[in-house]
């Protein structure tokens, strides 16, 4: 054993099949004779060596032993890695327990290798193990060469998706480094086939290009090709798929066709949710270049890209336009973030447009940012966009208009306009609107709003800031004429006539009384639609402001039908407008007067949140004077009536004419001074207060002595039952107190030859006395059907502490005579009276037909009876009784004896 051997061995032209025969013959269940003939399976060899130099012991250490072989055409087994090289040719060395080649050629399966390397440990436990071989392989294998080579489920499902694979590729193939942990590498330098895929419609037919495999990615490289209708003239990129398949296309360049690529798209549900919202059809040429994408391959809404495409001659229908639309030419630079337009020509509704743009948004969707538009716009585009209400339809451009460069910018918190509309462009004298105006909810800010035409020139700028106080700040400068806005607007119901001026406004909005007017304006046909509810005619106004107070030269408006002239000053000053006014108008209503003042009384609440020692909430003080001359005045009352089947009946009081004085003092107060005032034949003057406070009012109301006026013309017009009374009459009244509580006054009430049609009082005291029976064959047969005629009729009272007191009350009708005194409650509408009936018969006659008792009064002989009844309760329906004759005062007996200066008997009917 302890014998140094030394063994050279050479040989030539070996049958390596036969030696490997013998050996094992010999030298069975050795391990390294074993493992030598595991590795070369037979074959021959050029030439071959074997070495040794050692004890006999160190013949089972392949380490001891170096093995050389030409090999010409053998089969090569590559242990632990199940790699097999048949027909190997090159040299082959084992040396210090390792395994070396170089200049290797080989067939690995269909795939022929040249000009490889191999280095493979074949003793120890960190084995070394390397590979390098070029390979020029049948394109077909290449799928089942990566599928064995690459462990990776998901990147072997994704192989699985390829077919028909054809054609041929050039490359290397490189293993290594150490046996525990094998990398994979495949350099193919070039390809030229064709193969179909699962996710794409059309063959793929690659011209040129490089791929790589690396252990956990796929590059490519200088990759030409086509697919279906797309050329694809570079491309590079890497599949990576160590946690998930992620996809890197570092660069794309390419001529695609639109309407294929977005069928494409669309097979996939996640993409055609998304585009169905902004593409219906596409179709013509795409000039892509330096796209790229980068992303997880199942996650498309993660993914991150940038894409440049030209077109010329695409055709596409949009959702988000009015009808399908084409592009001469544009170019659009997109990723998930941005859109870029830019040199865009394009037919939109049949009319040329050039479009320019920069926008975001979040999965093509919540757009925003800027585009710039160019291009005359005609009805189908005006029709559409009327359809979104875009445009409120008071500003709604007339069509065609030429937009020069409009720029509409918009986000989340604003939007701005700015460019130039060009109306009436076909004709020589075109008008022209300058825009810069930007909008949010806390403002409005019209930069600069320029309108120019032949012969008129008119500049505003307008800014409104809503936060944190509501700040209106205007310009006015130049001349602007109804029919110039006619051609601006498609419905001018703004302007009919003209405005022209220089002047600016500041103003508060919630404090009216800030408001500061600098500079003169005029304007007339003016429909001002802004902060009412109807829209005021200004149909002609002259004011010159000087900063705190403006003079009002003429203010002639309309307000929902009613002209009101006015002409005076209005002063400005902290919480207070103070008026000195001249009013007149043909016709006007307080409804339309109160509505129109209110606007300006109000102060609204500010949105300030900080605290303040002040109330925001403090109203405005509306103060000065206001000499009023109305040819007609119309008040409407809608309060509850005094009777119950009257509530709530609206009413309207009407004065032809009325003038005087209104003066407007601190607190809300109000006093208005009527001069002259007529309303349904009836002359009203005073002084009417309102407003907080007991102040009292002051009234007269009379009627003409000149002018005779009737009942029923009366009682209609204030809104009564005009077939209550008929007749002529006289009515004098002077009143003082507070509307529900009048204090004082006197009133009279005259009328002859009059007839009361209808009146349920009498109809109860004729009942009580049981006598219709007597008045029916006595001159009074139509008392219910025509009504109780009368021949005079006097009222005299006074008014105390809101009752109306009736010293006397005489009719003297057709047959009877009625006489009462009483009170009359005026806000219930409550009657305490004791009414004397006197029937124009002798006490004899009515013996005869009822039993009587009574007193005598005024004398013996013939004499007129006379029957006391108590009237309590609403004076509509009151409750009526019969009265014991010494209940009659002595007041009362003195009016009776007075008025028919007749001797008369006080009776009471006994019945039954």
């Amino acid at each position: 054993d302890e014998a140094l051997w030394h063994i050279d061995l050479k040989a030539k032209e070996v049958d390596l099949s036969g030696v490997r025969k013998k050996v094992l013959a010999l030298f069975g269940r050795h391990d390294v004779v074993d493992l030598v003939c595991s590795i070369v399976l037979g074959g021959k060899a050029r030439e071959a060596t074997y070495f040794f130099e050692g004890t006999v012991p160190r013949l089972k250490e392949l380490k001891a032993m170096t093995i050389t072989a030409d090999l010409d055409g053998a089969p090569v087994h590559v242990p632990d890695v199940d790699l097999d090289l048949e027909k190997t040719c090159g040299q082959i060395e084992i040396r210090n327990g390792i395994l070396t080649g170089h200049n290797i050629s080989a067939r690995l399966g269909d795939s022929i290798g040249s000009n490889g390397s191999l280095a493979l440990g074949l003793a120890g436990e960190d084995k070394v193990f390397k590979l390098d071989m070029e390979l020029d392989a049948d394109l077909s294998k290449l799928p089942a060469l990566l599928h064995r080579i690459v462990d990776h489920q998901g990147f072997r499902n994704e192989l699985t998706k390829f077919s028909n694979v054809r054609g041929k590729t050039s490359g290397r193939l490189i293993l290594g480094d150490r046996l525990k942990d094998i990398s994979v590498r495949v350099d193919v330098s070039n390809i030229d086939g064709t193969a179909d895929y699962e996710r794409i419609t059309w063959p793929i037919k690659i011209e040129k290009g490089q791929l790589q495999v690396l252990p956990y990615e796929v590059n490519w490289s200088n990759v030409q090709g086509i697919v279906g209708p797309h050329s694809i003239h570079e491309t590079e990129g890497a599949v990576r798929w160590k946690d998930e398949v992620f996809l890197d296309t570092r660069k794309f360049n390419a001529s695609l066709d639109s309407g294929s690529l977005f069928a494409g798209l669309k097979r996939y549900p996640v993409l055609q949710e998304t585009l169905s919202k902004i593409l219906l059809s596409i179709d013509g040429p795409l000039e892509v270049t330096d796209a790229w994408l980068t992303g997880p391959v199942r996650k498309p809404l993660s993914w991150k890209y940038s894409i440049t495409a030209n077109t010329k001659g695409l055709d596409f229908h949009s959702p988000l336009l009015p009808e399908p639309s084409s592009i001469e030419q544009a170019s659009v630079q997109a990723d998930q973030e941005n859109v870029q337009i830019s040199s865009c020509k394009m037919r939109l509704s049949e009319q040329q447009m050039s479009l320019n743009g920069d926008l975001k948004h979040k999965k093509w969707q919540d757009w925003q940012g800027w585009i710039d538009l160019s291009g005359t716009a005609r009805e189908g585009i005006s029709q559409w966009v009327k359809a979104k209400n875009w445009i409120p339809a008071l500003y709604f451009p007339s069509t065609p208009c030429t937009l020069n460069h409009l720029k509409v910018a918009w986000d989340q918190k604003k939007t701005d306009v700015k460019g130039e509309i060009i109306s009436d462009i076909e004709n020589k004298k075109a008008i022209k609107v300058k825009l810069d105006i930007r909008s949010s909810p806390k403002e409005l800010y019209v930069k600069d709003l320029t309108i120019t035409a032949p012969a008129e020139k008119a500049s505003l700028s307008l800014n409104l800031l809503q936060a944190p106080r509501d700040n209106l700040l205007l310009n006015w400068k130049g001349l602007l004429k109804g029919d110039t806005l006619d051609k601006i607007l498609e419905k001018n119901k703004i302007l009919s006539g003209h405005i022209k001026g220089s002047c600016n406004l500041s103003c508060f909005l919630e404090d009216p009384s800030s408001a500061r007017l600098k500079g003169p304006i005029e304007a007339s046909e003016l429909n001002w639609f802004w902060g009412v509810t109807e829209p005021i005619v200004v149909k002609y106004a002259n004011l010159e402001g000087h900063d705190s107070w403006t003079d009002i030269e003429k203010l002639f408006l309309r307000i929902n039908g009613e002209s009101v002239i006015s002409k005076g000053r209005a002063s400005f000053s902290k919480h207070n407008i103070d008026l000195d006014l001249d009013l007149k108008s043909d016709s006007l209503s307080w409804k339309n007067l109160s509505q129109f003042l209110d606007k300006f009384k109000k102060k609204h609440p500010s949105p300030d949140l900080a605290p303040t020692s002040k109330s925001p909430n403090t109203s405005l003080s509306l103060t000065g004077r206001i000499n009023f001359e109305l040819d007609r005045f119309k008040y409407t009352s809608s309060k509850k009536a005094a009777f119950s089947d009257k509530e709530h009946k609206v009413i309207d009081y009407v004065w032809q004419p009325l003038t005087g004085q209104v003066k407007l003092l601190p607190q809300g107060k109000t006093v208005s001074y009527i001069s002259s005032g007529t309303i349904c034949g009836l002359n009203t003057t005073g002084t009417w207060r309102s407003g907080p406070g007991h102040d009292p009012t002051s009234m007269v109301i009379s009627t003409d002595h000149e002018k005779g006026v009737l009942f029923q013309d009366v009682l209609s017009c204030l809104g009564h039952d005009q077939k209550i009374l008929e007749g002529p009459f006289v009515f004098n009244a002077n009143i003082e107190g507070t509307p529900g509580n009048w204090q004082r006054g006197t009133v009279e009430l005259r009328s002859s030859n009059g007839t009361i049609r209808r009146m349920t009082m009498l109809s109860k005291i004729f009942s009580v006395l049981n006598v219709i029976d007597l008045f029916s064959q006595n001159g009074l047969p139509d008392l219910f059907i025509k009504g109780f005629p009368f021949s005079q009729m006097d009222i005299k009272g006074t008014i105390k502490d809101n009752n109306l007191i009736i010293d006397y009350a005489i009719i003297k009708g057709k047959g009877l005579n009625l006489f009462g005194s009483g009170t009359i409650d005026l806000d219930h509408m409550d009657a305490d009276m004791i009414i004397l009936v006197a029937p124009l018969k002798t006490i004899d006659t009515m013996v005869s037909k009822v039993p009587l008792i009574g007193k005598a009064i005024g004398g013996k002989g013939a004499a007129i009876v006379a029957f006391p009844i108590k009237i309590k309760g609403q004076i509509k329906d009151p409750e009526v009784t019969v009265l014991s004759p010494d209940a009659v005062g002595g007041a009362m007996i003195d009016l009776v004896k007075n008025t028919l200066m007749l001797p008369f008997h006080i009776l009471s009917p006994i019945f039954p």
